[in-house]
């Protein structure tokens, strides 16, 4: 029960960091009339439970899920915030790079907090 809260939990923050830095490059970089958190969040959520379902079903091919995903987190930029497609692209890509580094640098803070809780653990026993 417990690991089932915990994907629940690290679900709903990826949602709301992926929806964060999607306004962030929208609203805030490329100065988007729409500056609600709720277009960005509406679209981190349809592109996440779009991932999410067709990473389950496991019969299509991985690369073809990130292409649909890419895809259509593309369009459903373009379509909310009244862009053409190579804004739309522009508005994706700084969001995807933004996301990248912030969750690389959290990943090498946890996996820093591990190695330096075990070394810690290993010390005392």
């Amino acid at each position: 029960m417990a690991f089932e809260l915990l994907g629940i939990i690290i679900a709903i923050v990826g949602l709301l960091v992926g929806a964060f830095f999607l306004w962030l490059s929208a609203a805030k970089i490329f100065g988007m009339r729409d500056k609600s958190f709720k277009t960005p969040l509406v679209i981190s959520l349809i592109v996440s439970v779009v991932g999410y379902v067709l990473g389950m079903i496991g019969a299509i091919n991985s690369w073809i899920t990130l292409i649909v995903v890419i895809v259509l987190a593309v369009y459903l930029v373009k379509s909310n915030y009244k862009v053409d497609w190579g804004k739309a692209i522009l508005i994706w890509l700084v969001y995807y790079v933004l996301l990248i580094v912030v969750m690389t640098i959290i990943g090498m803070i946890f996996i820093g907090s591990a190695i330096a809780g075990a070394g810690v653990l290993s010390a005392l026993s």
